[in-house]
């Protein structure tokens, strides 16, 4: 994985051109740089359940200590895992596989 200022130049980059967009590291929690932001909410990517139980919890806790809402939002098919049950319904019904396969 990248480090975090490679990763804070990226998404930098990635946002130039969008003014409601701030990049921020940070340390400590969340919910306090939210409110140092007067930040509202936080969207945070899930690539499965295991992230959604872990990200809820989190997200509750933000909610009732912080007053700040959590947004999920799924991770885009190639970047999530698909279990062999799924691909095999989708090719036995005649679907494309092509986009899960490696290329």
């Amino acid at each position: 994985m990248s480090s975090l200022k490679e990763r804070e130049a990226v998404l930098n980059a990635l946002y130039k051109d969008e003014p409601r967009v701030r990049i921020a590291t940070y340390s400590g929690l969340t919910y306090k740089l939210c409110q140092s932001l007067s930040a509202q909410y936080i969207i945070r990517g899930l690539r499965n359940a295991q992230d959604f139980n872990y990200e809820q919890a989190i997200a509750q806790t933000n909610l009732q200590v912080g007053g700040v809402e959590t947004v999920f939002l799924s991770a885009e098919p190639h970047l999530t895992h698909m279990s062999s049950s799924i691909a095999r319904d989708l090719a036995k019904h005649g679907g494309d596989l092509s986009d899960f396969l490696p290329k």
